[in-house]
């Protein structure tokens, strides 16, 4: 997927999940250009790794 930030993907990606299943859990990896890695367990941040 490509998008203007990891949260505004990451929001659409499991909101859109959540519209066919309602009990959905989400643990994703979202990776920049840049190399830097945001991981989100739901719609919460977890953790930044910068290159």
């Amino acid at each position: 997927m490509e998008g203007g930030s990891a949260k505004e993907l990451n929001r659409s990606f499991l909101s859109a999940l959540r519209r066919v299943e309602k009990k959905t859990r989400l643990r994703a990896e979202w990776t920049s250009e840049d190399g830097t890695v945001q991981k989100y367990f739901d719609y919460v941040l977890k953790r930044t790794v910068k290159p």
